[in-house]
């Protein structure tokens, strides 16, 4: 292939795939969008999600005399952690144990946990949820309402909510990883 081949094959892709070639200048906080319960998106900032994953059932080791919410451990990327349904946490409707596989939400809480003695930086806790979204980006930030107002008819849910954000006509819960560790430890 000659160089001239080779500018001609780059200009008429860029003719073709213009959004391949645009110089865009992505804006805003960037979320991991996932399905808590029918009806309500939740988002997690994705500089706490260490990975998310689709994983069989029998990959997660019960582990006895835990929590209700606690699922069991798991071991992904060399390191053993816990798995938690989530939606149960919150008084939503748990994951079903007859599901196959699990959608997991994987996030570091060393920088939750206040009296984290093993000095550890990365601390992972697995969070089964009924669906991954994906990643979605938004410039709002999340708004906060310290009324007593609950924004979601499950009052439950508010407890474990740093904000939301309205986007599209729908409201989405921004999950506060603070709470949730407090409330799983």
């Amino acid at each position: 292939m000659s160089m001239s081949e080779s500018v001609s094959i780059s200009s008429k892709l860029e003719q073709l795939l213009p959004q391949l070639f645009e110089n865009k200048d992505l804006r805003g906080d960037r979320y991991l969008r996932f399905q808590l319960d029918a009806g309500i998106t939740a988002l997690i900032p994705i500089d706490d999600v260490r990975e998310s994953l689709l994983i069989d059932r029998d990959k997660i080791t019960p582990v006895p005399k835990m929590s209700p919410f606690i699922m069991g451990a798991i071991n992904s990327r060399d390191r053993v952690f816990l798995v938690m349904d989530l939606p149960l946490l919150v008084n939503l409707t748990p994951i079903s144990a007859y599901a196959r596989e699990y959608n997991l939400v994987v996030v570091n809480i060393a920088p939750f946990i206040p009296d984290n003695n093993s000095h550890s930086s990365e601390l992972w806790l697995g969070l089964a949820v009924h669906k991954i979204e994906g990643i979605t980006r938004t410039e709002q930030k999340p708004i906060k309402d310290d009324s007593s107002t609950p924004l979601f008819s499950e009052k439950s849910l508010d407890e474990y909510i740093y904000g939301w954000i309205i986007e599209q006509n729908q409201t989405l819960a921004v999950l506060d990883l603070v709470k949730i560790v407090k409330k799983s430890f």
